[in-house]
This record gives structure tokens, C-alpha cells and sequence, in this order.
């Protein structure tokens, strides 16, 4: 099983959750950056590929998967929260793509009925299991991360975190390039794409202008902003810069800090999402709104706040725990997120790809394809200053086997599996073996 990561942030413990409950099932598991495992995919075995995202992006290395005869399930990690089902689609979800694709996973019911007419008409098996990134929001409530909560704590003392999703207005240098060439077409989907993106710079601004006041506004707290992995930096430290009371991170993965802070604030950030899971209650701050705009869920299942002086009622409420998610956002939940109770989605997901797996469908290697893959990626590695190889680093940074097997050992004793009996080696940079010891 090859399981690819694009962010490792967001991505890595999940992956690596999968890889151990997948060796234990009896698979060999690749795992690691999706970049760097895609150059080098004429290493590897044959197996069955995780697609992470459904862009047409993805549809040259499917093909030389499929040359080289391996089989092929997907899912979309961006595929939780999105504006609207039209833009979603255009925008995230190509029908070359699909068709690709052995099986495909949604997070929920929700995606499931978005994607289903289209993953219908290109022949591809669609199954509402979720995603393991929730199973890791269910081990949290069982203490996970209890001592990266901790050191969070003896750091930072009692923060408010502002998690922000502003990467489609304030790029990154190293991912700029990226988000500008998927450019905008004359469809209505694209318009109202322009349109939504107008609209995030609009509340981009009104969070750059609202993190001072409310600083101001809460004198003795500390407010701790964590941008975006692809989003710039720069105007969020220019923010703290002249606000003694605030500070910018963003190392790790989101769950300890959200488990960390005092309160939650963002804006149409899936951070909401797994604050909910954490049985928190978020804060959506809205200095504009455009209902037919607003990305669906994350906003409703939080409460709302449209000034930065409610804002500061909100943050003290939640201290004195009079903020709770109600019936109807827990049911809004379980609509859009599978798998938050019963078994989890990484085991529904794994019987899933055992199924393909088992179905003998995949042909072998066609001639030449191995040769192929070691040309494009000696093509690759000889290129120097392409965007692409200038973003790797900012979303994935360097990650040793010492790490990946110490996180294994901490997933294994929460998952009641065998400590130490994952054998974890690097196969080149930033990707991974993991197998029985």
C-alpha cells in the first residue's frame, strides 16, 4: 500500500495511522511526501496507490500507475468543507480523474451526494467511510495528545488560537505560482470562484484588523496565530510584531493546539470541524457575510460573531463554559463527517482497499513503463528552481524513520497494538517503509 502526504501537518499522522493498522492486516506500506514518492514510484512494488486529491493534476500519474500495474483508490482531502458542490467539482474534481480510480472514499453522506453523479458516469465505486484524520480526532479524546498538550501549556500559559485558511488570497512565495496557474475560466463555477475569492480577501482583511483589537480588547491573553502551511507568513508577523500580546506558530498538526487553547477562532477553516470532534465549540468570526459565499458547515457548526466586541464576549463565555454545540450541529456533523462512532473510518477504508486488492483486475507492468518513470524522474531531479520543488519543502519539511517509528509506537498503544512491532526504515528523503519487525 502506498499512502502519499502533501502536507505533513495535516496529513503525516494520519498516513502513518493507516500504514501501521494496514501493516498488522499483513500489507508492506510506502509512506511519506506525495511528491517525492511520486518521483520515485519505479522503486516500489506494485500495490494499491492512495490519491488524495481528484484535480486533473492527477490524471498523468495515474496513468503510469496504471502502466506500471498497480491499482488505484482515491479520495479528496479537500473534499470536507468547499464553497459550493458546482465550484467543488470543477475546481477540485476531474472526471479523468475518476476514472482512474478502483474506488473512491467520502468523508460523508454529504460528499458521497455531491461526487456520486459524477463518480457514477465515469464507473467508479464510491463508499461514505470518512477519513482517518477523524480516527486521530477519537484517539484524541482518549489522550493522544495529552503531553504535547501539556508542553503547549508550559509554553504558551492560556492562549486563544486563531486558525487561519487564507491561502487562496495570501500565497505563499513557494505556493503563489501554483495557486495562480490554476487560473479562472469564463464557467459560472469560475465566476463564482472569483466571486468567493474576493469575498475571503475581504475577511482576510477584516482578520488582520480584528487579531489588534482584539488583543486590545483582552489585555491579559494571549493570542497565538497559526497560518495556513501554504499561506505567507509575513503579514501575520507584521501583526504580532506591533502587538505585544500576540505571537505566530504553526508548527505540528492542529489537534494538541486546539486542545491547548482557551478558545477556537476561524473562518470556513476545517479546524472547526475538528474542534467539534474534540467536543470543543468553535468561534466563526465574520466581519462580512454572503451566505451564497460561505463554505458549507464549518461556520454552522460554530457560533458566530460578526464583531470583534461580541468576539471578546464569545472567548470569555467559553472560559466560563456557557458556549456548547447543540443537537443540530451534532447532527450536521454526522451528515458531513462518517465514522464518528463505531469503527474507525481507517478500518472501513482498509477492508475497502483489501476488496480492490483482491479483485485481480490490475494487468502487469506495461514494456517500458519502469523505464518511463526512471526517466521522469531523472528529468526531475536535474531541474532547478521549479515552483514545484521550491513548495515540497514548505509543506513537507525534512521527517526522519526515528520520528515516523516513535509516532507509530504512540498511535500503536492508543489503537491497543503492539508496541514495537512496526519496523520503520527510510527508503530516500521524506519517504518511508513501514513493516512487521
Amino acid at each position: 500500500m502506498i499512502l502519499p502526504a502533501e502536507i505533513r501537518s495535516r496529513e503525516l499522522d494520519a498516513r502513518i495511522v493507516m500504514g501501521l493498522m494496514a501493516v498488522h492486516r499483513g500489507w508492506r506500506v510506502v509512506l511519506g511526501s506525495k511528491a517525492l514518492i511520486n518521483r520515485n514510484i519505479w522503486r516500489f512494488p506494485r500495490g494499491v496507490y492512495l490519491c488524495q486529491t481528484l484535480t486533473r493534476r492527477r490524471v498523468a500519474m495515474l496513468r503510469l500507475l496504471e502502466r506500471l500495474g498497480g491499482q488505484r483508490g482515491g479520495w479528496c482531502e479537500e473534499g470536507l468543507i468547499y464553497q459550493s458542490r458546482e465550484v467543488y467539482l470543477e475546481r477540485r474534481v476531474a472526471s479523468e480523474t475518476l476514472e482512474r480510480l478502483s474506488c473512491l472514499v467520502a468523508w460523508g453522506d454529504q460528499s458521497k451526494g455531491d461526487l456520486s453523479p459524477r463518480a457514477e458516469t465515469a464507473g467508479t465505486e464510491i463508499h461514505a467511510l470518512g477519513n482517518p484524520r477523524l480516527d486521530l480526532l477519537r484517539l484524541a479524546r482518549k489522550g493522544l495528545y495529552d503531553e504535547q498538550v501539556a508542553d503547549l501549556t508550559g509554553r504558551f500559559g492560556d492562549f486563544v488560537l486563531v486558525n487561519t485558511n487564507f491561502s487562496n488570497v495570501n500565497w505563499a512565495p513557494e505556493s503563489a505560482a501554483r495557486s495562480a496557474s490554476q487560473g479562472s475560466g469564463e464557467t459560472e463555477a469560475s465566476r463564482r470562484y472569483e466571486a468567493f475569492r474576493e469575498y475571503r480577501r475581504q475577511i482576510f482583511d477584516g482578520f488582520l484588523a480584528m487579531v489588534p483589537e482584539l488583543a486590545r480588547r483582552l489585555p491579559d491573553q494571549l493570542i497565538v496565530i497559526r497560518p495556513h502551511p501554504a499561506e505567507d507568513v509575513v503579514p501575520w508577523e507584521a501583526v504580532a510584531e506591533q502587538t505585544p500580546n500576540v505571537v505566530v506558530q504553526r508548527e505540528g498538526g492542529v489537534a494538541p493546539w486546539i486542545l491547548a487553547s482557551k478558545a477556537l477562532i476561524h473562518n470556513g477553516c476545517t479546524t472547526a470541524v475538528e474542534a467539534a470532534l474534540l467536543g470543543r465549540c468553535p468561534i466563526a468570526y465574520c466581519p462580512v457575510v454572503k451566505k451564497d459565499l460561505d463554505a458549507v458547515l464549518s461556520n454552522d457548526i460554530s457560533d458566530v460573531s460578526e464583531s470583534v466586541a461580541g468576539l471578546a464576549e464569545k472567548v470569555l463565555a467559553i472560559g466560563r463554559g456557557d458556549l456548547r454545540l447543540t443537537t443540530h450541529q451534532f447532527a450536521l456533523l454526522d451528515h458531513h463527517a462518517a465514522s464518528r462512532q463505531g469503527p474507525l473510518a481507517t478500518e472501513r477504508i482498509l477492508e475497502l482497499f483489501e476488496r480492490v486488492a483482491e479483485s485481480g483486475s490490475a494487468p502487469g507492468p506495461r514494456l517500458g513503463a519502469r523505464a518511463f518513470a526512471v526517466a521522469r524522474h531523472g528529468y526531475k531531479a536535474l531541474r532547478r528552481g521549479h515552483q514545484t520543488d521550491r513548495y515540497i519543502p514548505t509543506v513537507f519539511p525534512d521527517t526522519c524513520a526515528e520520528e515516523v517509528a516513535a509516532r507509530a509506537d504512540v498511535f500503536a498503544r492508543f489503537l491497543g497494538l503492539p508496541s514495537g512491532g512496526v519496523r520503520v526504515r527510510e527508503l530516500c528523503r521524506n519517504v518511508f517503509e513501514m513493516s512487521p519487525a
